[in-house]
């Protein structure tokens, strides 16, 4: 009788042990999981190298990386050339100038000294969202965002002016010149209703201090898109000539990160925005929503590491130099509503 009892209360035990393991992995498998196209993992010759094929005229020639389809096409007429789209690059060389130079990013090397990167050619061009293995959600994604840059190619023809571009701001440095950077989504083949826009270079302000041509990595925050499947790149500036943009139509692209959550829908509901994932120094956290939320930071045992209350929508930041380099948990806690996202710390 006595073993009886045991065996029973042994079952019991397991049931709610079994119970209790079955909410962990389903409180795990709601959040958001981040995919980072670092596009460190894709194979060049060498230092000093990019991604080059001409195996095929304006053909679709590209690659993937974290489950996003990058373009690329060659044309192989008038001797041969990359058309447009997406080639990885680790160019290290910020100085020269002029299209010889076109694969290079000004900083001289991917964000956080990484060593590739990607270099976007042409005024227009569309990547996709590939569907993710279990337990990750199909094509279509939410945005986290992206770092950009100027190539040194632009850079260098704003910055001093060419054979076709101009110098910004002219002589007088007082012109009212830009570069902007446009990104939409599309979802099932329609244009979504928001827009992102980053000015890569802008002497619009009176104020000659306020001028600038970025020359650094900078997060573009894309999370206003919302759930899309395809992502379009648009480059316009104000110097346009007879053939359209003088500008050279290129800019650098590294970390390309989206959220592969298990449904779709859960997407569009996101309390908050974590970025940049992977992280260095700081993460942020981007309420989409007011009310009371709990930011807790904790290790992967639950120790709650940093913790703060707000009542607002708005960005937060927890700095993370004093963390060991590993996985952490970032848990938004906000009307009854629990969202854990993996923070990887480099």
């Amino acid at each position: 009788m006595a073993a009886d009892k045991i065996v029973l209360k042994t079952n019991v035990y397991m049931r709610k042990t079994i119970l209790l393991l079955f909410v962990l992995l389903a409180a795990f498998r709601l959040p958001a999981q981040n995919l980072v196209a670092s596009f460190d993992t894709l194979t060049l010759p060498g230092a000093n190298s990019f991604y080059l094929n001409s195996s095929a005229q304006l053909t679709d020639l590209g690659f993937n990386d974290a489950y996003v389809h990058f373009p690329y096409y060659y044309d192989t007429s008038w001797g041969g050339f990359w058309s447009h789209g997406f080639s990885y690059s680790n160019i290290t060389d910020s100085v020269t100038s002029g299209p010889a130079n076109q694969y290079a990013a000004k900083p001289a090397g991917g964000y956080n000294s990484s060593p590739n990167y990607v270099v976007v050619n042409g005024s227009s061009n569309m990547l996709s969202l590939l569907p993710a293995p279990m337990p990750l959600s199909g094509g279509q994604r939410v945005l986290q965002g992206c770092y950009v840059t100027n190539s040194t190619y632009a850079y260098n023809s704003m910055r001093d002016g060419d054979a076709i571009g101009k110098k910004f701001g002219g002589a007088s440095g007082t012109e009212p010149d830009w570069f902007k950077l446009t990104v939409r989504g599309f979802a099932n083949g329609v244009f979504t209703s928001n827009t992102v826009e980053f000015y890569l270079a802008d002497f619009r302000d009176t104020a000659l201090s306020n001028h600038y041509i970025v020359q650094d990595w900078q997060w573009l925050d894309l999370s206003p898109l919302g759930a899309v499947d395809s992502v379009k790149f648009e480059l316009s500036s104000s110097d346009v000539g007879q053939w359209g943009m003088n500008t050279p139509a290129y800019f650098c692209m590294d970390d390309f990160t989206t959220v592969a959550p298990t449904d779709v829908t859960d997407t569009q509901e996101l309390i908050a925005a974590v970025y940049p994932n992977p992280a260095k120094d700081a993460v942020f956290v981007r309420l989409k929503q007011s009310g009371n939320t709990t930011l807790r930071l904790m290790d992967l045992m639950g120790r709650v590491l940093q913790e703060m209350q707000v009542s607002t929508s708005s960005q937060f930041r927890f700095l993370l130099q004093d963390l060991a380099a590993g996985t952490y948990l970032l848990q938004v806690i906000h009307n009854g509503r629990t969202e854990t996202t993996r923070l990887f710390k480099q």
